[in-house]
């Protein structure tokens, strides 16, 4: 396909989803580069093809060059993305209104429905202030905006006094208000007739500023998407959000999670929750949900039939929490999604939820993970995994199943009652040899396997780990995800699990840490990195790789120009590597995240992230040596 193409339209005739990365000459230094940063745009096209245009831009002409390639398509619901750096001053200082009418659209264009704008991930946040000189000009430049996404943002007075009445999604994610800029979203709030779908994830503001919100978005009563995580701490709970509940009653999505909400918010909530008939998605996780709580929370769930997603994560349940949700759950035979992790559940509470397995037979993902369950647990279990035939994630990790509760997962995977696993996480479980070997006999069965997490999975001897190596190998063609942390490999073991690996050329996220592999080990793992050219996240820490393996792995770490997060902590490198790290991170253009540190290399610590941050391709990336 040709690079420049003067007609949008000419994709129409094709049906699959296309990306299109264009890079344009380079006439500007390097410091305005980084101020503009990254243009993202994704064109939706009538004839239902996506095209994603990933633009670099490089001059100043690029924006009047698109902007009079996109005008014409008037039919195209245009998203744009904004990524502002930290360092790059230029950008932060300019208002958002600036920035829409001086470099994206001098003229209007009907199809823009959507504009995100965010922080970079490891950066300050972005100065949204006054502007309102150019409050109308924008709302004639973008007539039909429908979502507005703003993310790492510190808004202030004015920043927000031009929303227009079309808008029908609004998300505020990690911003700072001021109680100006609360009172002027409350306004805005009142003539949006037209939204849906409201975020207010983890905002920053005084108490006084986020109750004048509260008393806006219960007026909003066509909402069906409501996610105010994290931004209720410290809020009186039973002063407000009944009342916003008892009005939002189209409701299908609430997110109430991280506002480390008490028995008492929920007991004043439970009525008002029970005529949410229509929510199906449910988030209460990271609060603190106790026995007393989960009463009241119980009563509610049963009138919420069609409930699919519910997320009790990091609270306070134990055993006899869970009985009495095991209870409420015989009602949501629609659910698909359950989340328990991080609660002290422990045998009693998974004996009693596992009763109500045979209501849940569209049950796709389920975590138990970090629950305090053993063996037992697996055991009383063994009969009722029949019901989950269609459980696709299943987590059980750090808890103590041992050998019993590994020997009762495998028949599971015997008789093929998990026959659709796509994600299995069984690490951290003190699992012996007798328990490994059970398992990893079984895990072939799992045909449709995409990610096999084995993380601290025991002390094995190596006998058994050829066993879990012969079962990876014969899940390789298929695995996305493989964890092996903490899986001590000899030679002849790493030898055959990297053989195997080399057909896993879908690999998305791979994690050797901690495996003893070693110069020899880097040789073995060469030609495997070679076929896992789309790796997002790869961590080697912990290995004693040194300047020869590191030698090794050069030329197929070079060619990973789509890896975000890379972990080589903890290794055997000294000073005079550092060329040909160097050398390496500046072919990785998409890195995100990136850890050197090891004791060898603190008295030059500073010399290795001096060097690192001018890397060009270092720029968005956050570095730790």
């Amino acid at each position: 396909m040709q690079q420049h193409t003067n007609d949008l339209r000419a994709f129409k005739e094709l049906p699959e989803e296309l990306s299109l990365k264009i890079v344009t000459e380079s006439n500007l230094s390097a410091d305005k580069v980084a101020a503009l940063n990254k243009l993202h745009l994704s064109l939706v096209l009538s004839a239902g093809v996506n095209l994603k245009l990933d633009l670099e831009p490089a001059d100043e002409r690029w924006a009047q060059r698109w902007s009079q390639l996109l005008r014409p398509a008037s039919d195209l619901k245009l998203s744009l993305v904004k990524q502002y750096q930290g360092e790059a001053e230029a950008a932060c200082q300019q208002p958002l209104k600036s920035l829409l009418m001086n470099h994206l659209f001098p003229e209007p264009h009907l199809g823009v429905a959507a504009f995100t704008i965010q922080a970079d991930g490891w950066a300050d946040n972005v100065n949204l202030s006054s502007d309102p000189q150019n409050d109308t000009a924008l709302l004639q430049l973008l007539p039909n905006l429908q979502e507005l996404i703003i993310q790492g943002a510190d808004v202030d007075l004015g920043a927000l006094s031009w929303l227009p009445k079309t808008l029908q999604r609004l998300m505020f994610t990690n911003c700072s208000f001021t109680v100006n800029a609360a009172l002027d979203l409350s306004k805005e709030l009142s003539k949006a007739s037209l939204l849906q779908h409201f975020v207010l994830s983890y905002l920053k503001c005084e108490h006084s500023g986020v109750q004048m919100m509260l008393r806006e978005i219960r007026n909003l009563t066509g909402l069906r998407h409501l996610s105010l995580d994290g931004s209720l701490r410290g809020i009186v709970i039973s002063d407000h959000m009944p009342s916003v509940l008892s009005a939002l009653t189209a409701l299908t999505h609430l997110d109430l999670g991280g506002n480390r909400l008490e028995d008492l918010d929920i007991v004043s909530c439970a009525s008002s929750l029970s005529r949410l008939t229509d929510l199906k998605h449910l988030d209460l996780c990271e609060n603190f949900i106790c026995s007393f709580g989960m009463d009241s929370l119980a009563t509610t769930l049963t009138s919420l039939m069609g409930l699919e997603y519910l997320d009790l994560a990091r609270n306070m349940l134990v055993s006899e929490a869970a009985a009495t949700l095991a209870t409420a759950l015989t009602a949501l035979t629609s659910l698909t999604f359950l989340d328990l992790s991080n609660n002290s559940i422990q045998d009693a509470g998974v004996t009693a939820l596992v009763e109500s397995f045979s209501h849940l037979k569209r049950l796709r993902h389920l975590d138990l993970s970090w629950t305090e369950i053993t063996g037992l647990s697996m055991v009383s279990a063994q009969e009722q995994w029949e019901h989950l035939s269609h459980l696709q994630t299943l987590r059980l990790q750090h808890n103590d199943l041992r050998d019993e509760g590994a020997v009762a997962l495998s028949e599971a995977i015997r008789v093929e009652s998990l026959g659709e696993l796509l994600e299995l996480s069984v690490g951290g479980n003190s699992v012996g040899d007798d328990g490994g070997r059970a398992l990893f006999a079984q895990l072939s069965k799992l045909k449709k396997l995409r990610g096999l997490k084995l993380m601290y999975f025991g002390v094995l001897e190596e006998e058994t780990k050829l066993v879990m190596a012969d079962a990876v190998v014969k899940l390789c063609p298929s695995l996305t995800a493989l964890d092996l942390c903490g899986m001590e490999l000899s030679p002849e073991n790493a030898f055959i699990l990297m053989s195997g690996l080399r057909k896993s050329t879908g690999m998305v996220n791979l994690d050797l840490r901690s495996t003893a592999l070693g110069d020899l080990g880097a040789v073995f793992l060469t030609p495997v990195i070679a076929q896992m050219t789309g790796l997002h996240s790869l961590d080697l820490a912990g290995n004693q790789i040194g300047g020869a393996g590191l030698y090794s792995l050069s030329p197929s770490l070079k060619a990973l120009t789509e890896l975000r997060m890379f972990m080589f902590s903890d290794n055997s490198l000294k000073a005079g590597d550092l060329d040909v790290v160097v050398d390496i991170l500046s072919a990785m253009s998409s890195l995100q995240f990136v850890i050197l540190s090891t004791d060898s290399l603190k008295t030059e610590s500073a010399l290795w992230e001096e060097k690192l941050k001018k890397l060009p391709s270092l720029q968005h990336c956050r570095i730790k040596v």
